[in-house]
């Protein structure tokens, strides 16, 4: 059996990194899962001559510049258009960081791709004009574009929460083709590059995005100058900040550097401004892998770690020096703390790798290829549904005749609402069935899970099981629900036993219009999920 083509599309090349990797001068970090993913699957990139690219790319400049200014992602249109004949060999992309999915979306629109998509969000970050009209809930042409592009992914990965509330404000987001996964580092990398190193008074900060806060740093700096600091970063990063005496810096090292530095560091300090998006992640989980005892600014892109503080970290309040100057001093005169950070930073290190991140998009690209599918039910496809929900009226506690007019009024509600997903059961393309994860409680994590519903010709073949297994799937997993609730009319002694043998147990019985049903439950820890 042939293995599933998959190509990686990349922001820049990255041949040289793979190289770099199997040497050991270098972790597998930004090759996004390849290495560990060309083990199952026949996985592919391409590196392109950046002469070509950049001609290329003065002719997209002004659709490239509107991206920058309305979400300060670029657009990698030409890049893609000069992959095109390896990504179309292949049967499903993987488009890394923002500016290449959006350029793989667009060409799919545009019918130069024919393959499956995943979208891996890397910086995704709305500012300017797009913010403000989507907290006024205002449609502009450039966010019907926007929404436009993203919704051509078959699927999309992203590894901070606040990207899925990012999603949900724009209208995109579902469990049934959205999934979380956490960012990690190489830890066989960074465990290998610790022979030899000895341990140095100096505390490390590490970093190059825009929301790295080394002006709150060198302030801390500044107060602390008995302590020892070295910053790595880009020369920009601190552009007309005022570098205390006691602060070192270093541009654009290499990755054995940093590493050495890691090591060789008291403790690691990560501040960050709190600017609504990813940041930090890499450096955290590279931190994890080295053991450090960690400083961390309290910020919503990294909060999916869990931290706790003074147990795994010191947490600081974004943007305050006492609160960075009171951890650091804390932290370097108290040997026991940093010890015990040390140790509890390690067994989050073991979940926070680059091969547990492959694993998890393993299971997005198996699932992706599967014949059979549960996807988000569209407007041309609401005629199966009310046929079929007509047919079965008599197992609904409503079993009025729908008409087309009503259903669609209720579609049209529907797809309004952030705690209800309808989904149709396909299998190779054809409907099967239909089922629902409706009344949504995120706080209390609770659902209602039913109107499913399988087409007659399928029925007995065990597409009832199929289609409520995915659904737990999604609730359990993704939406990160405790409890699912549904309602079975007394008399539907086959789907009673069905939900009975599926974990459900019964919870109480309700009559509405005479008639008789019970209401059921199944809780994260029950059997099957």
């Amino acid at each position: 059996m042939s293995k599933l083509k998959i190509f990686f599309a990349y922001p820049t090349n990255r041949t040289q990194l793979l190289k770099d990797v199997k040497t050991g001068k270098s972790p597998d970090n930004a090759l996004y899962g390849y290495n560990h993913l060309s083990k199952y699957f026949s996985a592919s990139f391409q590196d392109i001559p950046y002469f070509v690219e950049r001609i290329l790319d003065f002719l997209f400049l002004p659709i490239h510049l509107l991206f920058i200014s309305q979400i300060d992602i670029d657009f990698k249109v030409p890049r893609i258009i000069l992959q095109l004949p390896n990504i179309n060999k292949s049967e499903v992309i993987v488009a890394n960081t923002d500016g290449v999915g959006l350029a793989v979306c667009f060409l799919k629109r545009l019918k130069l791709i024919r393959h499956k998509i995943i979208y891996a969000v890397g910086l995704f970050f709305i500012q300017g004009s797009l913010e403000t009209n989507l907290k006024n809930r205002k449609s502009t042409w450039f966010l019907r574009f926007y929404k436009w592009i993203l919704s051509a992914a078959d699927h999309i990965v992203y590894h901070s929460p606040i990207e899925k509330k990012k999603l949900q404000s724009l209208g995109i987001y579902n469990p049934g083709f959205c999934t979380f996964i956490s960012m990690g580092s190489d830890d066989n990398f960074f465990k290998n590059n610790n022979k030899g190193t000895s341990e140095k008074d100096v505390i490390l900060s590490v970093g190059k995005d825009k929301a790295r806060d080394y002006r709150i740093l060198f302030k801390a700096a500044e107060m602390l100058p008995k302590y020892k600091f070295m910053v790595i970063c880009r020369e920009k990063n601190i552009a007309n900040l005022h570098i205390p005496p006691n602060v070192k810096t270093i541009f654009e090292a290499s990755y054995e550097e940093v590493t050495e530095w890691y090591h060789k560091s008291k403790l690691l300090v990560i501040p960050i401004k709190e600017m609504q998006r990813s940041s930090g992640q890499m450096t955290l989980t590279d931190g994890m892998q080295c053991a450090k005892p960690i400083i961390i600014s309290d910020v919503l892109g990294i909060s999916h770690y869990k931290l706790r503080n003074r147990e795994e970290v010191l947490i600081v309040t974004p943007g305050s020096v006492q609160s960075l100057v009171k951890a650091i001093k804390m932290l370097m005169e108290n040997r026991k703390l940093r010890y015990k950070l040390a140790e509890g930073i390690k067994s989050l290190a073991q979940i926070y790798t680059t091969g547990e991140y492959a694993k998890n998009l393993s299971k997005v690209i198996k699932k992706l290829s599967e014949p059979l599918q549960l996807v988000p039910l569209d407007e041309k496809s609401l005629g199966f549904v009310r046929n079929l929900r007509n047919e079965n009226r008599e197992f609904f506690l409503n079993s009025n005749y729908i008409s087309k007019k009503n259903h669609k009024k209720w579609y049209k509600n529907a797809i309004k609402k952030r705690n209800e997903f309808n989904y149709l059961l396909k299998k190779n393309g054809e409907n099967i069935g239909f089922g629902s994860i409706y009344n949504i409680d995120e706080d209390k994590k609770t659902a209602d899970v039913g109107r499913l519903m399988i087409q007659e010709k399928f029925r007995d073949l065990g597409y009832g099981k199929l289609l409520l297994r995915r659904l737990e799937e999604f609730a359990f997993g993704e939406l990160m629900l405790a409890e699912l609730r549904l309602t079975v009319l007394k008399d539907n002694k086959m789907a009673y036993y069905l939900y009975k043998k599926e974990g459900y147990g019964f919870g109480r019985e309700l009559i509405i219009g005479g008639i008789e049903a019970v209401i059921m439950a199944k809780t994260k820890s029950d059997k099957n999920v």
